[in-house]
């Protein structure tokens, strides 16, 4: 069994960097769950505006599964958010089994997402 160990200041500077890399917003903010020998196992990220944020990006390793690792970043992902003045917190899944997690959580359905892949039809 892998162990984990909450996000360091030398891992943020890490993550940053491929940020960077990556193209990704600096305004964006990650936390993680890493193994000992700093592999992340399980992270998200969310991006303030306005007093409201969505949570996304959550992921776990298919090795560190089932061991409440990407509940853990979420709650963290909220309290984070929350201790910086995010009032409003939501996130969107795709999967049943995932929103079960997030209600166990404490996140309640609030209306459909539509989504368009298209032009718009035209009446």
């Amino acid at each position: 069994m892998v162990g984990s160990r909450s996000v360091a200041a030398a891992d943020i500077t890490r993550v940053r960097a491929r940020q960077r890399e990556l193209g990704v917003p600096e305004a964006f903010e990650w936390l993680a769950e890493v193994a000992p020998d700093s592999t992340p196992l399980a992270v998200g990220q969310y991006h303030p505006a306005g007093g409201a944020t969505e949570i996304g990006g959550v992921g776990t390793l298919p090795s560190a599964r089932r061991r409440g690792l990407g509940a853990a970043v979420t709650v963290a992902l909220v309290e984070h958010a929350r201790e910086c003045g995010v009032r409003t917190v939501f996130l969107a899944y795709a999967q049943d089994a995932v929103a079960r997690i997030y209600a166990r959580l404490g996140f309640r359905a609030a209306g459909a997402t539509l989504l368009i892949a298209n032009q718009p039809a035209r009446s």
